[in-house]
């Protein structure tokens, strides 16, 4: 312990010599853990197993990192703590102490398993003493390893050896290849050369796979499993590094790549070259210069090999067919060297190489290839230290500890133990990835055009050494000059090759190096410009017409061979090698086939013609062993595969539905490629286009669009691409797909593939839709934003392009601008978009003349924020702060030219600049119409509000008449909407850093310095503070401080301080006061009565205001009293959410004794110590005992104050009663007329209507019930009416506003008083009472009534006052900042976002301006929304009232009110049972078609309460037919569910319905009775047995597909049933039961993706009961859940598909795991998978599989 503490003591000292002096937090951390650490050292407790462990850990993991972060060093202290409490014998809990004993159980895991090795093997012997012990073994196994993979083999280079040697190496005497030419020409056409890797690059996706791991289990992925071109998006992600470097640092690594890309070739030279090494007797493998690993003895498994061994040993595993593996059947040593091998990989000295991961046929078979491949990784790949894939990394993976990167086993470089290497193509391995913490993932990258053009140099050279040698040793004497010649010739047609060809021909080192055989015989014929034109030259070449002749076999027949024995070895193969027996087999089914013969005898001499002819160095085909054969390249027998594909076929359609069969096969992949590029090569245009319109229109058979998808991932297999018109329906049918995600993920990259031309024609034509507008921007953004790759010149000028092309969209509406707007905002927050993109002739301008945000005007820079854009957040030193950048300015403008001119005009005032600048946007204006909307106009209006302000009303009267300026008004508030966004959404860049405390900071710089100057006034003072604090609260950043305590703000000016905000006390939320005195400035302003007034809205503070100043003796307590249960309404509604309610309640206690309200507002807390009944009933009586007092007083006056808060203060104690014990207490009759009588004891008329009015908003509960609620309302409001016009204009206002809540549902009553008060606001002279005027329009013009529009727009006309000044805009308090005092320019930036938000706020009061046409409909409207609000159970529940007041309103209603209506009615589901007589009532509107939907709204209602009335069943079938917006869906289903409806009115219901289709397939019922899902299965069953008598257009739908069921006990009860029906013996038909089965199974999967069913719940019942009783197996069953799948609706919610997607998994897999065993899980590495993508991939593989097997027939019925 002692040496780990020292050590870990001295790397803490090193790291604190490093920090700087702004890292105080970290050092005072790091000095904690030395302290730590120190005390461990110097315990004198006996060190205990928990000790030791923590430090064989430390000990570790300083030796794995050449040193360690100061996080890790600081998260290591609670680790210590922990250690020294159990040295002590101490029992801390928590979180973090469960993280280290997980971290110590690991490292106990490690101790055990070193100590199980030395119990079996001892000491780990020496690589040495094994190779002395077994060294004739190692000698013979390492030379064989040399011996395979040394060289690799160029075959068929010769068509012609005369010719090849004397036209390209003159040839000087012929007679010297005369003698053994049959030997030199074997030897020219298998050249061996080099074989050479270390230069290959990868690609780190470990990042990748990580996040495929993570949404593995979630059975969701980025990219789709299945979809072909998934690998493309690999080299979108990560860093490149060599493989010599990666071989060096990763023990467990996974190489994937493309077809082609030499993945086996990279694992034949390790082999080689670690044999080489082992060979010479060296310790370390010199990889590269100075990289070094140690010297491992491979072992190179050939995965198809090993399937084919596995088939013969069904029980055995990897590790038993180590010392039996071969290459391509050719042994590596003549003796059984399991045994050595065994004892090698034991002691850790193997690199185990498994090629092809992928190449396995059957994908049942690939799990368990997989899974034995994975479980020999676990056991036998460990490091020295024993970590082994199955451990979990102790940091890495750790949310705690996610900034760090610690490195936790040593490298295989340092350290022995096993590597391991596999490969597998990237469209397959995703079938079943492996997995582990410490697997690595990397990309095998294709060659650039450099590397390229290197390799197929260095293939040349090396090949022309080799023929030379070979002539050489042969004696032949060769010309030097034809030599040149023909090296030049070759040169020239590789160079043309690389200007020529696709990007595809030559990244491939496969496609390569045949490139390169092509050219070494006929240089001059060579043209290709796709793969499939390389290989059928090949092909041709290789069985050119002499060869055919001389062997005498038919070219056509020979092709013909090839491609069966491709598809055969395709489907049958893993390995891809077939033996003589079959081979020839296969020779006579095709001479069978093709009618050449039915001898016997003949039939097998042309087999053995055939054959000979194939193994004669043809560089396709060849002996691989001994009676072995196979294709020498995969890519060869693909090819042959694609033929099958195209070639024999009887119509075009029958071309795609082959192609379609193999869509999802991952193997046919490549053969589908080339079979498009076929096609487009040699098919003419129309058939071609034709081809491609019905591979991307018909599919049928598959959710996703995988006819599309594999249409653009051939762009580069194809000779020419199909007509634009094909290619747009192609790109649409992506954009429109109806699960985003695919668009998302595949739209732009295959957009990108096209040429300038097609782009800039699709945008144009195909963007002005709005929806596929928003789906291409979202599409464009996701692309951008991840990926690296469009900084390359082709598709940084595509995107350049794309951009252009929008921006050409922006006129075209408002929508439009919108939507690019957003993608425009995100993108230049993108830090991979290139910065060509998004320029504008502003911002260069800024650039050019070095402009930034602090050197101009808040008002300008306000104007180029809301129109061009420019913020931007910059972070340094783990701070955020908001600057303006010109480069992240997003659009231009017309407004810009005019403010470049300001900037230039640099020798005027900036006042006169701005006048200027007014000036001309207001001649823009002059000339425009006011009905012209397009975006220069909006622009223009934004600039002058902007610029002008909202401070004199007749800026903004102006402009009402132009209809732009409810688009510049939409254009602010978007502004602040997208201003606000960084403040809510917390960047994981920062998360160690509050991002809005520089914000705040500058904020309180900008207060201090405005404070600061000394001819301002507290009210200028108050207000500018206060309109700093409401623009930080509109942006969503908390108020960092409390304004008040600065000593102007103590101030008792209170009439100054009632225009301000509330905001003050609510500002500091995270900051709550307790509850006692003195504790808050607020205090400071407690000079009653004006002290109540910050306790009510600001709208409402100057109207309390004027009617206490002006108020008599008499009426002065009466205004109080009303203003504190305002103040007691106002706490009310902050209660639930604001931390300042304790402190505000506090302050206002004594006044609420004074007037005997305390107990109201005792009851406004929750956690007030009322817990019993019976502490209820004292504050009862306390109140009681009041009502008896007053009617004592003699005084009026007192006894209505009395009777007033007695009153509403027994309402509240009585509603919390019953709120408090919900369930068990309800109020009384007698409670309820208590309340009213003392109501209407009180005298005086304010008081009495306002006590009225509060105790009758009061809602759950009601103090009165609804009829008695509807009287006293209506008696209120009558009284009001009657009083109104004697009262003054302040206290009609009060009272109309304090009952405004009755104008719901008394319209009339109010219009007229709304028209009074109206009268009386514009009867009172201007010069009289101007403020109370002012102040009855503040608090009128928050209503947004309607009928006071008009009043209250000719009182800002006529006043001399602003509107700004009325409403107090804080907009106009910064605009006056900015344009009469000195400002901070430093904060300009954020000045300019604060007016920016409180100008899109204030400039909400210029609607009331805007010319309002629609009066009567907007308060019938508003009339029924508020109805609705106030029903007893909210919107779902139809009341006798709303009932009600439908029937009288449909005599009168228009018909746009009408549909408005009606949508609202069809929400209300419930309905109260006094209601129904009234609806009743509607049945006479059945003949009236404007109003039958009333009708049968009230007849659905009726039938589901249980109605006797005759005959409604009738009306059924007539809902179904004219409900064509499926209004009624819902009270359809609870129709179906109701427990009061007789059964057989609801069995002719559902009979109803289910001949209905179009509406059942709408319906969704969940039942819970037992009796329903009893007569739906008889319905069904009935169903069935009728439809095998019916003709087809008479079939119905299943009874069950309008049902789902919730209850557990249905559940049981249905695999009771089923289990009973399934075993009975009766006359049913089996098709019959059959169905019936397949339709309760696909009903099982649409209901677990309705109810998000609990898989478990679902397996172990329903599903698991099918599986056991034989029949989910049936290919009936199979059909239905594929249609299942396949008609699924769009899935938005990932979380609910989560849980689906494991059920079905689950259940295709129990169903078919004898026929293929697994379900293909997918590459997820990329994309998020969706329910369809997820699980039709298993079906359609099985389907695919019986049509493959169908098709062999097309040899032969035998094989």
């Amino acid at each position: 312990m002692e040496k780990t503490v020292t050590r870990a003591l001295h790397s803490i000292d090193e790291l604190m010599k490093d920090l700087s002096e702004y890292e105080n937090i970290e050092s005072s951390e790091l000095n904690k853990a030395q302290i730590l650490f120190k005390q461990l050292l110097d315990s004198d407790s006996p060190i205990n197993g928990m000790t030791q462990l923590f430090c064989r850990q430390l000990d570790r993991l300083m030796d794995c990192n050449k040193s360690l972060p100061q996080q890790f060093w600081i998260s290591l202290s609670d680790d210590i703590i922990y250690v020294i409490e159990m040295q002590n014998d101490g029992q801390r809990t928590g979180n973090t102490k469960t993280h280290f004993l997980e971290r110590m159980s690991l490292e106990e895991k490690l101790v055990q398993r070193e100590r199980k090795f030395k119990q079996t093997f001892g000491e780990q012997k020496p690589l040495k003493e094994l190779f002395r012990e077994y060294q004739t073994f190692f000698e013979e196994y390492l030379h064989n390893c040399i011996l395979f993979h040394s060289k690799i083999h160029v075959q068929g280079l010769v068509k012609d050896l005369d010719s090849f040697l004397y036209d390209g190496y003159g040839l000087i005497e012929r007679s010297s290849i005369r003698t053994n030419r049959r030997n030199l020409e074997e030897k020219l056409n298998c050249i061996a050369i080099p074989l050479d890797c270390s230069s290959r690059f990868l690609e780190n996706i470990n990042d990748e796979m990580r996040k495929y791991a993570d949404s593995h289990e979630r059975t969701n992925s980025e990219f789709s499993n299945f979809i072909p071109s998934a690998e493309s998006r690999f080299s979108q992600f990560g860093s490149s590094t060599t493989f010599v470097k990666v071989l060096q640092s990763e023990r467990w690594l996974v190489i994937l790549g493309d077809p082609g890309s030499a993945k086996t070739s990279l694992l034949r030279w390790i082999t080689w070259f670690f044999a080489e090494t082992a060979y010479s007797h060296k310790e370390q493998v010199t990889l590269e210069g100075q990289n070094h690993t140690l010297v491992r003895i491979p072992i190179l498994i050939r995965i198809g090999e090993f399937t084919i061994w596995l088939e013969q040993h069904r029980n055995k595993t990897l590790m038993d067919y180590i010392g039996k593996h071969t290459w391509f059947s050719q042994p590596y040593t003549c003796d059984d060297s399991g045994i050595v091998l065994k004892k090698l990989i034991a002691h850790g000295y193997a690199i185990i190489l498994i090629d092809g991961l992928d190449e396995i046929l059957e994908v049942g078979q690939r799990k368990t290839i997989v899974n034995l491949v994975q479980k020999f990784i676990d056991e036998y790949v460990v490091g020295s230290d024993f970590i082994s894939t199955l451990d979990e990394p102790l940091f890495n993976n750790s949310s705690e500890y996610n900034y760090m990167d610690l490195i936790e086993t040593q490298p295989p470089s340092i350290c022995n133990g096993n590597q391991v290497v596999v490969t597998s193509r990237i469209v397959g391995y995703h079938v079943y990835p492996l997995n582990g913490s410490f697997i690595r993932h990397y990309l095998l990258s294709l060659i650039d055009h450099e590397h390229g053009k290197e390799f197929v140099n260095k293939w040349m050279i090396q090949v022309k050494k080799s023929i030379s040698d070979v002539l050489r040793n042969e004696g032949i004497k060769i010309d030097g000059e034809k030599i040149g010649n023909a090296s030049k010739k070759r040169e020239n047609t590789v160079q043309k090759l690389f200007e020529n060809s696709s990007e595809l021909l030559v990244s491939n080192p496969s496609l390569l190096s045949l490139i390169c055989t092509l050219i070494f015989q006929s240089p001059d014929e060579i043209q290709s410009k796709s793969r499939v034109q390389v290989y059928t030259y090949a092909v041709q070449a290789a069985f050119d017409e002499r060869k055919c002749k001389e062997s005498d076999i038919p070219k056509n027949l020979l092709i013909k061979f090839l491609v069966n024995l491709a598809t055969y070895l395709h489907l049958q193969s893993p390995s891809g090698l077939i033996d003589a027996f079959d081979m020839e087999h296969l020779c006579c089914l095709t001479l069978r086939q093709q009618k050449f013969s039915n001898n016997r005898k003949q039939l097998n001499e042309m087999a053995n013609k055939l054959i000979t002819l194939l193994k004669s160095n043809n560089g396709i085909v060849d002996e691989q062993g001994l009676q072995i054969y196979g294709f020498l390249h995969l890519p060869f027998q693909e090819y042959f595969v694609s033929q099958c594909i195209i070639k024999d076929y009887s119509s075009i359609e029958d071309v795609v539905g082959r192609v379609r069969t193999l869509l999802i096969n991952p193997r046919f992949r490549e053969s589908l490629l080339m079979s498009l590029g076929w096609i487009s090569w040699k098919w003419s245009l129309s058939d071609y286009d034709r081809f491609c319109n019905l591979l991307i229109t018909s599919n049928r058979d598959y959710a996703i669009p995988y006819g599309t998808l594999l249409l653009f991932d051939a762009i580069n297999d194809m000779q020419r691409l199909p007509s634009n018109s094909v290619i747009f329906t192609a790109l649409n049918s992506l954009l429109d797909y109806r699960h985003n995600i695919i668009a998302g993920v595949y739209f732009i990259q295959n957009l990108l593939t096209l040429q300038h031309n097609i782009i800039t024609e699709w945008v144009q034509l195909n963007l002005n839709d709005e929806k596929r507008l928003s789906n291409f921007c979202k599409c464009l953004y996701r692309t951008i934003s991840r990926s690296s790759n469009i900084h390359n010149m082709n598709s940084k000028s595509k995107i350049l392009l794309i951009y252009q092309q929008l921006l050409s969209l922006y006129n075209v509406n408002p929508s439009s601008e919108f939507i690019i707007d957003q993608i425009f905002r995100k993108t230049i927050r993108s830090e991979n978009v290139p910065n060509e993109i998004l320029n504008n002739e502003l911002s260069s301008y800024f650039f050019s003349n070095n402009i930034c945000g602090s050197n101009i005007h808040p008002l300008i820079l306000s104007l180029i924020i809301l129109v061009c854009g420019g913020i931007d957040f910059d972070s340094k030193n783990y701070l955020v702060k908001i600057h303006f950048s010109p480069k992240h300015m997003h659009r231009t403008s017309s407004i810009i030219p005019p403010i470049i001119e300001y900037f230039i005009n640099n020798k005027e005032s900036h006042s006169t600049r701005l006048q200027i600048l007014i000036e001309q946007y207001e001649s823009v204006l002059e000339n425009a119409s006011p009905s012209d909307t397009s975006i220069d106009i909006v622009d223009t209006l934004t600039a002058l509000l902007c610029l002008k302000g909202l401070s004199k009303s007749f800026t903004y009267l102006r402009y009402r008449r132009y209809e732009a300026l409810s688009l510049a008004l939409g254009r602010l508030k978007r502004t602040w909407f997208y201003l606000k966004q960084p403040f809510q959404i917390k960047d994981l860049k920062y998360d160690t850093v509050d991002t809005s405390s520089i914000i705040k900071s500058d904020v309180q710089s900008i207060i201090k310095a405005f404070l600061s100057q000394s001819s301002l006034s507290d009210g200028d003072r108050i207000e500018f503070s206060l309109a700093c604090l409401a623009a930080l609260n509109k942006l969503c950043i908390e108020c960092p401080f409390d304004p008040l305590p600065f000593d102007l703000h103590l101030t008792n000016n209170t009439s100054e301080y009632l225009k301000y905000h509330l905001e003050v006390s609510r500002s500091a939320r995270n900051k709550k006061y307790s509850n006692t005195n003195n504790i808050h400035p607020m205090q400071m302003f407690r000079q009653e009565p004006f002290f109540l007034l910050t306790f009510v809205p600001q709208s409402l503070q100057q109207l309390y205001y004027w009617l206490i100043i002006n108020a008599d003796n008499e009426t002065g307590s009466s205004f109080l009293v009303v203003l504190l249960s305002q103040c007691l309404m106002f706490l009310e509604s902050i209660r639930n959410y604001d931390r300042n309610f304790d402190l505000a309640s506090s302050m206002l206690q004594s006044e609420f004794k004074q007037y005997m309200l305390e107990n109201y507002a005792l009851m406004l807390h929750y956690e007030f110590p009322v817990n019993q009944l019976e502490d209820y009933d004292i504050y009862i009586k306390i109140e009681r005992q009041r009502f008896y007092n007053a009617s004592t007083i003699p005084e009026k006056q007192k006894k209505d104050l009395q009777l007033f808060a007695a009153s509403i203060s027994l309402a509240q104690i009585l509603r919390s009663r019953v709120n408090q014990f919900s369930g068990h207490m309800t109020l009384s009759i007698a409670e309820s007329e208590e309340v009213r009588l003392a109501v209407m004891n009180i005298y005086n008329p304010i008081l009495r209507i306002i006590a009225l009015s509060m105790i009758l908003d009061m809602k759950k509960p009601m103090i009165f019930d609804e009829i008695q609620t509807d009287a006293l309302q209506l008696e209120m409001i009558t009284f009001l009416q009657f009083i109104l016009p004697d009262l003054s204009l302040l206290t009609s206002t009060l009272l109309f506003i304090r009952c405004y809540t009755a104008r719901q549902v008394l319209q009339e009553p109010f219009r007229q008083m709304a028209n009074v008060i109206g009268r009386k606001l514009s009867e009172t002279a201007v010069n009289e009472g101007t403020q109370a005027q002012e102040a009855v329009f503040i608090a009128l013009q928050q209503l947004n009534n309607p009928d006071l529009s008009h009043y209250l727009s000719e009182f800002v006309i006529r006043t001399t006052a602003n509107l700004s000044d009325l409403l107090q805009l804080n907009s106009s308090v910064l605009f006056r900042y900015f344009t009469n005092r000195t400002y901070d320019t430093e904060n300009s930036v954020l000045l300019s976002i604060m007016y920016i938000t409180e100008l899109a706020f204030d400039a909400r009061n210029l609607q009331m301006d805007i010319e309002n046409n629609c009066k009567d409909k907007i308060w019938s409207m508003k009339q029924w929304k508020q109805l609705l609000n106030i029903s007893s159970a909210g919107r779902n529940r139809m009341t006798s009232k709303m009932a009600t007041w439908i029937t009288t309103y449909l005599q009168t209603s228009n018909k746009g009110d009408m549909h408005t209506i009606i949508e609202d009615v069809s929400q209300c589901l419930m309905i109260e049972r006094n209601a129904l007589s009234v609806i009743e009532k509607w049945l006479d509107y059945r003949t009236d078609k404007y109003l039958t939907f009333f009708a049968h709204y009230a007849v659905l209602q009726l039938l589901i309460e249980g109605s006797n009335i005759p005959n409604l069943i009738n009306d059924v079938t007539e809902i179904c037919n004219l409900d064509k917006k499926y209004r009624f869906i819902p009270l359809v289903q609870r129709l179906c569910k109701s427990e009061l409806i007789d059964t057989t009115i609801l069995c002719q219901v559902l009979i109803l319905l289910n001949q209905n289709t179009h509406y059942s397939l709408k319906i969704h019922v969940c039942i819970n009775r037992k009796e329903t899902l009893q007569l739906i299965l008889c319905l069904e069953f009935e169903r069935i047995i009728l439809n095998t008598y019916r003709s087809s257009e008479f079939l119905t739908n299943p009874f069950l597909s309008m049902i789902d069921f919730s209850s557990h006990d249905l559940q049981r009860y249905l695999v009771q049933h089923l289990y009973k029906f399934t075993n009975r013996q009766n006359e049913v038909r089996y098709t019959s039961k059959i169905e019936y089965v397949a339709v309760l199974v696909k009903w099982t999967i649409q209901n677990g993706i309705r109810n998000n069913m609990e898989e478990k719940i679902l397996q172990e019942t329903l599903l698991v009961q099918l599986v056991e009783v034989g029949v989910v197996s049936s290919l009936e069953v199979h059909q239905q859940i594929l249609s299942t799948l396949n008609n699924l609706p769009p899935e938005d919610d990932f979380n609910q598909s989560q849980v689906v997607c494991d059920i079905i998994r689950r259940l295709l897999n129990l169903t078919c795991i004898k026929q293929i065993d697994s379900f293909y899980h997918g590459l997820e590495l990329f994309s998020h998978n969706n329910i369809d993508e997820d699980f039709e991939r298993m079906i359609q593989i099985q389907k695919t599989k019986s049509d493959l097997f169908v098709r062999r027939n097309y040899f032969s019925d035998t094989i």
